[in-house]
């Protein structure tokens, strides 16, 4: 998802919205700008404990997802270690807790495919927004591939928390997963070109 940017304009966040209308054509220029300014501002999962009914839990886990992420030197051995998780989110966990970590670990499994490099299992899309950039060689710490995941990560748990206790109201899940969806593709896309 939002991949094939050519990095010719020089306002970047144009090939973004562009994606974005082409993948999603029901999202509207006024909730974009909304999404967009969610991306571009940090997530503080302790800014939610109103939301979520066994804080310390879940922020271990969450903090295990982001240890999980920094550790793995592969997509295979990341992707073990994600279901490890899952599963202990699932037995231990309920109702939007459970929901929350399960939508996190979901986005970073996904994610972790697309940005990582080939050479660790990946599809290497973040080797080629470096190439892209021509910054081969002089990328700084904040291009890391990880830290790009975290911003997906960081993206869709945002979005879960304006919407995810609506996951129950039928009808609304299609419109709630896809602004999860949204929200942490234009995260990452964001992190990933340096906006």
């Amino acid at each position: 998802m939002l991949t094939g940017f050519d990095y010719q304009d020089e306002n970047q966040l144009n090939e973004v919205t562009a994606q974005v209308y082409s993948y999603f054509p029901t999202v509207t220029h006024a909730h974009l700008d909304v999404l967009i300014a969610d991306a571009q501002s940090a997530f503080v999962l302790a800014d939610h404990s109103g939301d979520i009914s066994n804080d310390g839990l879940v922020g271990a886990y969450y903090d295990s997802l982001s240890n999980i992420i920094s550790r793995s030197t592969t997509v295979s051995i990341l992707q073990g270690n994600l279901n490890t998780l899952k599963g202990l989110v699932s037995t231990n966990l309920t109702c939007s807790d459970r929901d929350f970590l399960l939508t996190c670990i979901s986005v970073a499994s996904r994610s972790a495919y697309l940005w990582a490099p080939t050479t660790i299992g990946g599809q290497g899309y973040y080797d080629a927004v470096i190439a892209a950039k021509g910054l081969n060689g002089k990328a700084s710490a904040r291009f890391d591939w990880k830290n790009v995941l975290g911003a997906d990560i960081a993206g869709a748990a945002g979005e879960f928390f304006k919407y995810g206790l609506g996951l129950s109201t039928p009808g609304a899940n299609v419109a709630i997963a896809t602004d999860i969806a949204v929200g942490a593709a234009i995260s990452s896309v964001i992190a990933g070109i340096g906006l």
